[in-house]
């Protein structure tokens, strides 16, 4: 879902900054603010997981998680491309004077803050 409302946010934001044309004079601004809809969207489907998750935990008790290298080299990768989205988003954000990607790129830094707590922790 993160990576999915990434991606919708850089295809709004693109359809976005299309110059007016016949069937829109007043430029494609609009879609921008559909692709932030769909944004929240998948931000809202990922509260909701994650609420049904805790609650399945809290009712049916606890499995205990294995914590291996593999998972110590995947929670690194996933920082490392996180970091890349981020840098690309935040340059996007400013050329194309986008508050959606910055947002976006605000919102995936505080997934990497989440990720490198959760390394930390596990370590």
């Amino acid at each position: 879902a993160d990576a999915a409302s990434n991606v919708v946010g850089l295809v709004g934001v693109q359809a976005a900054s299309r110059p007016p044309d016949a069937n829109h004079p007043y430029g494609h601004r609009k879609l921008e603010t559909v692709a932030a809809a769909a944004v929240t969207g998948f931000l809202l489907a990922i509260f909701f997981e994650v609420l049904r998750n805790a609650f399945n935990h809290l009712t049916d008790g606890v499995e205990t998680v294995e914590v291996n290298a593999a998972g110590f080299a995947i929670m690194l990768g996933t920082i490392a491309i996180n970091l890349g989205v981020v840098r690309y988003e935040t340059r996007a954000a400013r050329r194309l004077h986008s508050e959606v990607l910055l947002a976006d790129a605000l919102q995936t830094r505080s997934d990497v803050w989440t990720s490198v707590a959760v390394l930390v922790a596990l370590f």
